[in-house]
């Protein structure tokens, strides 16, 4: 029961003290109001940022390989570019799932952009050589219209896409609060 008297001890020392040397007549309340408020900003401006990052780079190595196989005047230009694209989705987990942060629509659907895709070097893959130049012409123009369909958005966040969103949405809830806050203080 010693020990229970001690924590007793303990609080109300630590209540007195509190209340002694109040943080708020210190002035360390609001340069530390105004910390976190500045944190926020950074935190979401960081989100932000590496978000924009994983885009580019997914763009940088596969999104624009897909742009070029779509607008290829030649088959074999159309298979090398789609051969990277779906290289680097079968590389990074990208060929199935949902990049649907919260509610899943048929949108954000990996696997079936991934088997058109698939489906499309396929069908690049069946032409024969000795072709002719309409049935190049008519695969190129198919091929343009398989590879316009929109690209799953946040597929370059994929699988992280909740976390980024959570990550965005604690940081603009906290330094909105901080912000009311620091105003209602007029620190601000």
């Amino acid at each position: 029961m010693v020990f229970g008297f001690e924590i007793m001890g303990f609080f109300e020392l630590l209540e007195r003290g509190f209340q002694r040397n109040s943080l708020i007549h210190h002035q360390k309340l609001p340069k530390m109001g105004k910390l976190i408020y500045y944190l926020c900003i950074a935190s979401g401006i960081l989100c932000l940022g590496v978000q924009g990052y994983n885009s580019f780079i997914y763009n940088k190595k596969c999104g624009y390989f897909i742009t070029q196989a779509a607008k290829a005047s030649t088959i074999e230009i159309a298979q090398s570019s789609l051969k990277t694209a779906v290289y680097y989705l079968d590389n990074h987990g990208l060929a199935n799932g949902n990049t649907a942060p919260y509610f899943e629509t048929p949108l954000e659907d990996l696997g079936f952009y991934y088997r058109n895709l698939k489906a499309s070097l396929a069908n690049l893959d069946s032409i024969k050589v000795n072709a002719t130049s309409t049935d190049i012409s008519n695969t190129l123009i198919k091929l343009h219209e398989s590879l316009s369909m929109p690209v799953p958005p946040g597929i370059e966040n994929y699988p992280n896409n909740l976390a980024y969103s959570l990550w965005l949405w604690i940081s603009i809830i906290l330094g909105f609060i901080q912000y009311v806050t620091l105003k209602k203080n007029r620190i601000i």
